[in-house]
């Protein structure tokens, strides 16, 4: 709430432009969903647009204050919504030269950024994400400049280049910087040693239109799930830091009583797929659409995020416990952050979910 509060009196008193990679329908991932929030809310203003790439078509298009500009993207998205597809087929091509991808594609974007700048004389440039940050730092305006910093994808080692290409631009710059967690903060501060700017805490945008209206029975129906089983969700990417090879290896022969549902996409679909022949206990859903997810937290008992990477905050935790559900997220990055109360949820490490788990199912 405060984040919005912040955001509100920013867009209400300036022209303001957010910048992003992507925007609905393509890879809404937790920086999406955040700035598509934060569209839907202040977009009624006419002071707030989106500045994004086309993916749709080769050309420009302005409508209800999203300005989708031509880009060289839309030649290797061709309308695909999923980066992961795209990038596994292109695995070899994307490993060697990302580096360039996105200096060129945050080149291309900081140009649209400069007109964009004259034509709506814009004093407030956000951008959100990682090539929108870039292009932001590297647009030649003069306007309130706020960088969203939401993972340390900049400081990769495969990135030397981009590494110090923003070691520069943070050096000879002094801007806003929003951290989506106290964790990334830290991060930031630690790699650049950095007291000139002035990072602040910002957590990922939550609104009304994500906690459900109905009751778990009610989603249950809906959703056409038994009415008599434990359901235990797991929301995100189907990949290994994502912790879904733990969850199949590790827990759902433990809990064959309980039904697993797994919503998302990702490389270890296939293989996730062949446990159907050793398990009948877990539905793979797919993707699910923002506006469906909250039925999905609100039908199920517990929701898990067992990540093995540092996430640097973590959505669907915030997302699970203000449908209240009991969500278990392991110890990693930003996420013991999103536990709102002992109630709520636990953080710990993942070798306690299976204790845990069944802790709580003896309580329903």
């Amino acid at each position: 709430m405060k984040n919005m509060i912040y955001m509100e009196k920013s867009i209400k008193k300036n022209k303001y432009l957010l910048v992003m990679e992507y925007f609905s329908p393509h890879i809404m991932g937790g920086a999406e969903i955040s700035g598509q929030i934060m569209y839907d809310i202040f977009k009624k203003t006419k002071l707030i647009h989106i500045l994004t790439p086309n993916y749709d078509k080769f050309k420009l298009s302005i409508k209800n204050n999203i300005i989708k500009y031509p880009s060289f993207r839309y030649f290797l998205y061709k309308n695909k919504t999923k980066s992961t597809k795209l990038r596994q087929k292109n695995k070899k091509i994307f490993s060697k030269l990302q580096n360039v991808f996105f200096i060129i594609s945050a080149i291309e974007m900081s140009i649209w950024i400069f007109f964009i700048k004259i034509i709506y004389n814009k004093n407030i440039i956000h951008g959100n994400n990682f090539e929108s940050n870039l292009a932001v730092l590297l647009s030649p305006v003069n306007s309130k400049k706020y960088i969203h910093l939401r993972d340390t994808i900049f400081f990769d080692k495969k990135r030397s280049l981009l590494r110090k290409l923003i070691k520069t631009l943070f050096k000879w710059q002094s801007n806003k910087y929003f951290c989506i967690s106290e964790y990334i903060k830290k991060q930031y501060i630690k790699i650049l040693k950095d007291k000139k700017n002035k990072y602040i805490i910002r957590y990922n945008n939550t609104d009304k239109t994500q906690i459900s209206d109905l009751n778990k029975y009610e989603s249950r129906k809906i959703l056409k799930l038994p009415e008599n089983k434990n359901i235990i969700l797991y929301v995100g990417s189907l990949t290994e830091e994502k912790g879904i090879d733990y969850v199949f290896e590790n827990l759902i022969n433990k809990f064959p009583s309980s039904l697993f549902l797994i919503c998302g996409d990702g490389y270890l679909k296939e293989k996730l797929t062949k446990y159907k022949k050793k398990y009948n206990n877990f539905i793979l859903k797919g993707n699910i659409k923002n506006e469906k997810l909250k039925y999905y937290y609100k039908a199920s008992d517990i929701t898990i995020v067992p990540s093995k990477w540092n996430e640097p905050y973590g959505r669907v935790s915030i997302e699970s416990q203000i449908n209240q559900t009991y969500t278990i997220v392991s110890d990693k990055g930003g996420l013991p952050e999103t536990i709102i109360s002992k109630k709520t949820g636990i953080c710990t490490k993942l070798h306690n979910f299976e204790k845990i788990i069944k802790l709580k199912l003896k309580k329903f």
